[in-house]
């Protein structure tokens, strides 16, 4: 992330660019002895006195582009109200020009970041790299189905005899409805037959009379 102090320091030192690269426009013969014998900072520390707003640079490993510094004072004086507005947040401000500035890079791996370091050779090991992680990764999902194979071995056991049970308790509740059936019909069978003999009494004693 692009920081708003670094940020802030690097167009100070864009201002110390544009007055040294005046002083020598309007003076050669001034600056004609620091060329080639004081680098940026060193002459930052010179003017520090009379340059724009007395500043100081510190040291930095990285050098920032000629390019890369009028674009970033192109980026600040357009986004310069909302500096001075405070109606959005530096961090939050900071972060939009920062992806106004990289943009979408999908062909990056892994995604391009900002830094102070200076340029990064890419390592050549990149496909061994990779392999390497997609082994870790499955190495990583090995252990976790291992870890939880034994919870889930359980709760499919359970679910299993819970099924075998609800299977039992139905064929066990329909041989009960069967049996139950068999005999009702069986009871009324006999309550038919007593109902047919107690006629044929009846009927034979009004056949006495």
């Amino acid at each position: 992330m692009i920081y708003p102090y670094f940020a802030s320091k690097k167009l100070e030192e864009a201002k110390s660019f544009e007055y040294a690269k005046q002083i020598s426009d309007e003076n050669p013969e001034s600056v004609e002895a620091l060329d080639g014998e004081m680098d940026f900072d060193e002459f930052n520390e010179v003017n520090a006195s009379g340059g724009p707003d007395n500043c100081t640079v510190e040291d930095s490993v990285f050098k920032w582009p000629h390019e890369a510094i009028l674009m970033l004072i192109e980026e600040y004086r357009t986004n310069e109200n909302n500096f001075t507005t405070g109606k959005i947040s530096q961090k939050k401000l900071w972060k939009n020009l920062m992806d106004d500035l990289l943009g979408a890079k999908p062909n990056i791996t892994p995604t391009a970041t900002c830094s102070s370091t200076g340029k990064r050779t890419r390592s050549n090991s990149t496909c061994s790299s990779v392999s390497s992680e997609n082994e870790l990764d499955e190495t990583a999902t090995i252990v976790k189905k291992s870890k939880y194979k034994q919870p889930i071995d359980k709760l499919l056991d359970v679910l299993e005899e819970r099924s075998s049970i609800q299977e039992a308790n139905k064929d066990r509740r329909f041989r009960e409805l069967l049996a139950f059936k068999e005999r009702k019909m069986e009871e009324n069978l006999e309550l038919k037959k007593r109902a047919v003999e107690l006629l044929a009494q009846i009927v034979n004693r009004q056949q006495q009379f």
